[in-house]
């Protein structure tokens, strides 16, 4: 059987949960992917699957730099 809580949480749940919070928002901001500036011309009105092509053609060829976590600049 569970056992029920036998009072309030003390400062030190209080301060764990907070830095455990903390540790994991600032994992998951440094795991988004950053996008460097790339320009692609095009004629006309191109769908997405086109521009996703496009792009990737960019990268492999060098015209473009692929994209990379964000903690990769953390460090300078």
């Amino acid at each position: 059987m569970i056992r029920p809580l036998a009072g309030p949480p003390t400062w030190r749940h209080l301060a764990a949960s907070l830095a455990l919070v903390l540790l994991i928002s600032v994992g998951w901001y440094g795991m988004q992917p950053v996008y460097p500036d790339c320009v692609l011309f095009s004629t006309g009105r191109p769908s997405a699957e086109s521009l996703r092509r496009a792009h990737q053609q960019a990268i492999e060829s060098g015209q473009c730099d692929p994209s990379y976590p964000r903690w990769t600049t953390w460090t300078g």
